[in-house]
């Protein structure tokens, strides 16, 4: 009967392995053919996300680290997946249609109306909404441990800094072609495995900020020490493993910055060090939290105090230092850039669709009446180069509470990770890192609306979150047990 259950146990952890690895392997799929920004490559990842989904919960169920989170994700996907859909519907008998449908009648005929100018495209773009969700439930699901999550971010660092290794030797060897493709926009910049320079910009400084967390947790697991011994006495199997893990990561974050570098993105470059600028200091002032207390708690804060301010001088040197190309490129074009130029009519346009929006996924159809005629009539706007807006353009004033909520309840996990998961600091560090990161290039770039960003993204803040929450979910169930305790 023992056997019988180690054998299921055993089965049921290869079948858990397996999902993790098709959790990589699709995230890493979706960022290849461009990002997956075309129909057909995100066809595919979509059905390959949803089985793997599907799979996850039947086998495993809701997660008990972190059944909040994953609940208040589920509603709101469940509300914005809604609301997008009665975008979609035939309002005209309420009032709710959009008045462009009223004024086509004459060549059209009474056709009724919907809120979306473009009903088709509004459907078609509500799976883009909600396959990101479905990664990050997924990934909740999945971080079952502490040790299961740290994987899936490490392997999900050396990935990213594997693609950026592909990017770099594409623009320095093969700098024409893109992929497999000719390379026709951004010649004379990095563009990794995506179209565009922002996109890939976004996507290094998210591996940067990962593969630091990496490093930093090899330094912390003792690589030092073990590359001291190795040079005094000789290297062991375990510090062996320690000093190429390090020299893997460290190799790879050095390459990812040169990368970053060659993207030439004003905004995405200085995203990334906006969020390093927060995430060095927390990993300086946690640098010995395995180290005994052998002083006074005064010095040992003065020290803290040290190693934050020399982690933020040294990321502004390393910034100055490193992006001398993007200060230049920014000296000569400064503001002239067409997304300020359109900002005005973005705002037209919003302000004219407050309540219901124009329908999500629309802004190609929506934009034009409103584009600013001194902004000349070269080039398409199919997108608003603002994620925030172009959100609240299509969906209408639903679309603040949203973004607000989804903001607060990953903030408020990453927050309560860095209180309370002493040891582990580095993981809700990284998220919110992540965060600002993200958050701070969509008000100047759409690279979240790239599928493969964001599935990449949605992958990423899920073990993070798990790991934040994994100590809280201790102390609930604890306490839960303590309350079933038979009375003496």
């Amino acid at each position: 009967m023992v056997g019988h259950k180690i054998a299921a146990f055993g089965r049921l952890s290869s079948l858990r392995n397996g999902l993790v690895y098709g959790y990589i392997a699709v995230t890493v799929a979706a960022l290849l053919p461009l990002g997956s920004v075309g129909t057909a490559p995100f066809t595919v990842v979509a059905i390959a996300v949803c089985i793997l989904a599907l799979a996850t919960a039947g086998l495993l169920g809701e997660p008990s680290r972190a059944q909040s989170l994953f609940r208040q994700c589920l509603v709101l996907l469940a509300v914005l997946c809604g609301w997008v859909v009665l975008q979609t519907l035939d309002l005209s008998w309420a009032g709710l249609a959009h008045p462009a449908w009223k004024d086509a009648e004459p060549v059209t005929g009474p056709v009724g109306g919907t809120i979306s100018l473009a009903p088709a495209d509004t459907r078609e773009s509500l799976l883009r909404l909600a396959i990101p969700f479905v990664v990050f439930l997924t990934g909740l699901i999945l971080s079952t441990s502490d040790e299961r999550a740290a994987g899936m971010v490490r392997a999900l660092g050396l990935a990213g800094g594997l693609i950026a290794l592909l990017g770099l030797v594409q623009f320095l060897f093969f700098p024409g072609t893109l992929l497999l493709m000719e390379k026709r926009h951004y010649l004379s910049s990095l563009t990794a495995v995506f179209v565009n320079r922002n996109t890939a910009a976004t996507f290094l400084g998210l591996v940067a900020l990962l593969l630091t967390g990496l490093v930093f947790l090899s330094l912390q697991q003792g690589a030092l020490r073990a590359l001291r011994n190795w040079i005094f006495h000789g290297v062991s199997r375990q510090s062996g493993k320690l000093l190429l893990g390090l020299l893997l990561q460290a190799s790879l974050l050095l390459l990812t910055l040169a990368a970053l570098m060659l993207t030439t993105s004003r905004a995405g470059i200085v995203s990334t060090f906006a969020a390093l600028f927060v995430l060095l200091p927390v990993l300086a002032a946690n640098w010995d939290q395995t180290l005994p207390m052998r002083s006074s708690r005064r010095s040992g804060w003065l020290r803290k105090a040290a190693r934050i301010a020399v982690a933020m001088i040294v990321i502004v040197l390393v910034a100055y230092a490193l992006t001398g190309r993007t200060q230049l490129r920014a000296e000569m074009k400064g503001l002239e850039d067409g997304r300020f130029c359109i900002m005005p009519g973005l705002f037209d346009a919003i302000g004219s669709n407050w309540w219901t929006g124009t329908g999500f996924g629309t802004f190609l159809q929506a934009f034009p009446p409103y584009r600013p005629a001194d902004c000349g009539l070269v080039g398409t706007w199919d997108r608003a180069h603002n994620s925030y807006l172009e959100a609240l353009m299509g969906l209408g004033v639903i679309a603040i509470p949203a973004i607000g909520f989804a903001i607060v309840i990953l903030l408020t996990t990453f927050v309560r990770g860095l209180r309370q998961r002493q040891k582990a600091r580095v993981y809700p560090a990284m998220g919110i890192a992540a965060m600002i990161l993200v958050g701070l290039h969509a008000v100047l770039d759409f690279s979240l609306q790239i599928p493969g960003v964001a599935i990449y993204l949605a992958a990423l803040l899920a073990p993070l979150a798990s790991i934040s929450l994994a100590r809280s979910a201790r102390r609930v169930k604890s306490r839960r047990n303590h309350r079933n305790l038979p009375a003496a």
